[in-house]
């Protein structure tokens, strides 16, 4: 099983994007992912994280900052893995999280999925300045 979810949110201040960028940038910004991904799974019981990484080729050429992280978790004898991209493009900030049950994420599924994901924020703000 395969899943993948994106989001976005405004960045309405030049603090909202310099507070956003410092937090890609943090030391505990992977422990804050594996803590989403223990809450995210609560209904499997324990999650045992098994790694966790900063994954930079995640995240290459996508956005103005960005950072990619790895999780990869047991539980009810099943395996989880987890890629992440964060990601700010202009006033935006965006994360695109990839999950897969038993299964390695294949090589650059997560990567090309974050840049798909860019681009498409990249045409909707070239859009809407176009419709001001």
């Amino acid at each position: 099983m395969d899943t993948h979810n994106g989001f976005i949110t405004p960045l309405n201040s030049q603090n909202a994007v310099q507070k956003f960028d410092i937090g890609l940038e943090q030391p505990d910004a992977l422990e804050k992912y594996v803590s989403g991904i223990k809450k995210s799974n609560y209904y499997l019981g324990s999650v045992n994280i098994v790694e966790k990484r900063v994954v930079p080729s995640l995240s290459q050429k996508v956005g103005h900052i960005s950072t990619g992280m790895a999780v990869t978790a047991k539980a009810r004898n099943m395996s989880l893995f987890s890629e992440m991209v964060a990601f700010r493009r202009s006033n935006l900030g965006a994360m695109l999280i990839v999950g897969r049950l038993n299964n390695n994420i294949p090589p650059l599924t997560t990567s090309k999925l974050a840049q798909k994901f860019d681009n498409n924020l990249l045409y909707f703000q070239s859009n809407l300045s176009q419709s001001n």
